[in-house]
């Protein structure tokens, strides 16, 4: 069916994860319509224009139509906005304040993606984004840290390791991956690329966010680990069943980290012998 000459307009709320959520009904929307779509977004983190253009440039059926609306504060229901907002819970009902989505605005966890999996080698490789997130003084960055990667690489010597992330520690990275055989991605990636590298992996394992949402609606078995637990709302049964999702602290410790000013931590412990237990459940599974 040919594209409607107008566009059908929506809104969304927030950066590069939440855009991918809004994409995956989107998506379902166009399936079933062949509209082409117009979509605005409105956050306070107006930088994430370009990730989120880099991505929706290669979908043919959306235009983003920045530049970002500048909000000081999460959109609510009593926001007036430009187009229908289509909030980020896979049930699309409304939560934290948001309206709930239009009634033809449906969740598919599996959408198509315009890359083509790009392996390193044949080999049963696990990837880790080292970090994710937004950077700065009211930014969420969280990843693992070098000493749970190097704990990893031990528990699972056999095993091909790849790290990706965009860091400053450039040089320490690179270091680290050549002193513990670990193939370095780190800063050497472009978007497109990073996205097809993560699609040829056979297990990856990121917190909560674009990467994750990604990797798993691409099907490829996760470990993902969060912090707030009203992400749930934006975990599809579909990827909760076929990959682990857990969280690493208790939600009263989040309310008490709330309360610090600025507070924005970004490595954590993880239980390695889970992620051992996990990846080589999969390996099995992959070599039977």
């Amino acid at each position: 069916m040919p594209f409607d000459i107008k566009l059908k307009n929506f809104s969304m709320a927030g950066t590069l994860g939440d855009a991918f959520l809004v994409y995956c009904k989107l998506y379902d929307y166009h399936k079933k319509t062949s509209r082409k779509i117009g979509l605005y977004r409105y956050s306070r983190h107006i930088n994430f224009d370009n990730p989120i253009a880099d991505f929706l440039k290669n979908i043919d059926f959306i235009k983003y139509l920045a530049p970002c609306n500048y909000t000081d504060h999460g959109i609510t229901k009593d926001d007036k906005l430009k187009a229908p907002l289509i909030n980020t819970s896979w049930h699309g009902r409304g939560y934290s304040g948001q309206s709930s989505d239009p009634r033809e605005i449906k969740f598919n966890p599996f959408p198509d993606v315009f890359v083509k999996p790009k392996r390193v080698n044949s080999k049963f490789t696990i990837g880790i984004q080292y970090k994710c997130g937004r950077a700065g003084k009211d930014g969420n960055s969280r990843g693992v840290s070098l000493k749970w990667i190097k704990d990893l690489r031990k528990a699972l010597p056999k095993s091909q390791i790849a790290l990706f992330g965009i860091v400053s520690e450039d040089e320490r990275i690179d270091k680290f991956c050549k002193e513990n055989k670990i193939i370095n991605f780190v800063n050497r990636t472009n978007f497109k690329e990073w996205l097809a590298r993560i699609k040829g992996l056979d297990f990856f394992i990121t917190f909560e966010g674009f990467p994750a949402y990604f990797a798993m609606s691409q099907k490829i078995y996760s470990l993902v680990f969060f912090i707030i637990p009203t992400i749930l709302q934006r975990i599809h049964p579909q990827w909760k069943k076929n990959n682990t999702i857990y969280c690493i602290k208790h939600p009263l410790k989040y309310r008490l980290l709330r309360k610090t000013p600025h507070y924005s931590p970004n490595t954590y412990p993880v239980n390695i012998n889970l992620a051992k237990k996990v990846i080589q459940k999969i390996y099995a599974k992959k070599n039977r």
